[in-house]
């Protein structure tokens, strides 16, 4: 029985592999042993040894010399991610996802991943889990959720947060909600109240120019 290698594919364009192809993910291998086990040199056995045990973890993200010059992907420093169980990114390269939400695909790209792990410092296993508009509107509930949490109808620039932000998404009924709600926190005659009371007119006429007519 042959004791050979299969050469491993490479994650970024999918093609079989040699080391000799793979020179920047061998070098990335031998500096990372160097730096984490503070060996003053690594054999280029134990180097290679490493490149095909990597090959066995589905989690590894690497890339072929060629796809790092054509610019398909960028190169990982390790030693600036935050990483343990999982291994570091030694390349980062556009990767498609389907949303958790909308259940659509969308692209996680390899600008956006290197910011992720080694600008921001998210954990290696970390992923994108929702496309863009479904990440935007979840930043949405998430603020309204926190603007209405113990929430004083006296508090006028946060009614004026939220008002507003309800009528950036159209949603009128909500909006008038909120200030009828505030308005009974006030007295008729403040300046407040004629103020809120303003408002709630312009929005009647906003709704009345945007419904159709029957």
């Amino acid at each position: 029985m042959s004791s050979k290698k299969e050469q491993p594919k490479c994650p970024c364009c999918g093609q079989p592999r040699h080391v000799s192809e793979c020179r920047t993910f061998f070098d990335q291998l031998r500096a990372l042993a160097r730096h984490y086990s503070g060996i003053g040199s690594v054999s280029r056995t134990e180097v290679t040894d490493m490149y095909y045990a990597h090959q066995g973890e589905v989690r590894i993200s690497w890339a072929c010399d060629a796809c790092l010059e054509a610019g398909n992907a960028l190169i990982g420093v390790p030693e600036k991610q935050l990483f343990c169980d999982f291994s570091p990114h030694f390349a980062y390269f556009d990767r498609e996802k389907v949303c958790r939400v909308c259940k659509e695909a969308f692209v996680f790209d390899k600008g956006e991943q290197q910011h992720w792990y080694e600008g921001l410092g998210f954990w290696v296993q970390a992923t994108r889990v929702y496309c863009r508009q479904c990440q935007a509107d979840k930043k949405q509930r998430d603020r309204i959720s926190q603007l209405l949490h113990g929430f004083d109808y006296q508090d006028t620039d946060r009614l004026k947060e939220i008002v507003s932000f309800y009528l950036e998404r159209k949603e009128y009924d909500k909006a008038k909600h909120h200030l009828t709600l505030g308005k009974k926190h006030r007295q008729r005659e403040s300046d407040e109240y004629a103020w809120l009371d303003g408002w709630a007119a312009e929005i009647k006429e906003i709704v009345k120019k945007e419904t159709p007519n029957p």
